[in-house]
């Protein structure tokens, strides 16, 4: 399988972006709301993906709470300094 290009992968993040948007549109939340958190989300991504975060730091969190939303704490880094082992 080629490798895909960097406009390929543009086109599926953003594909992802759109489905993401449509799903809290769907729920109700407000289009302010959501903008935010989708730019947040952005620029946690791209840090990882950078190195501003440790490496997986974003994406383990992420996974270890996307079946217990509830369980997902934004402004904290408690969950992943317990859970994760990444922070002291």
């Amino acid at each position: 399988m080629p490798a895909r290009s960097t406009a390929d992968v543009t086109e599926m993040a953003a594909a992802e972006f759109a489905t993401l948007a449509d799903s809290l549109r769907a729920r109700g939340v407000d289009p302010q709301r959501a903008a935010h958190f989708l730019m947040r989300l952005l620029f946690c991504l791209f840090a990882e993906d950078i190195g501003l975060l440790p490496p997986k730091l974003f994406s383990v969190l992420l996974e270890r709470t996307r079946r217990r939303p509830a369980d997902f704490k934004p402004g904290s880094h408690s969950q992943c300094s317990s859970d994760c082992g990444f922070f002291p």
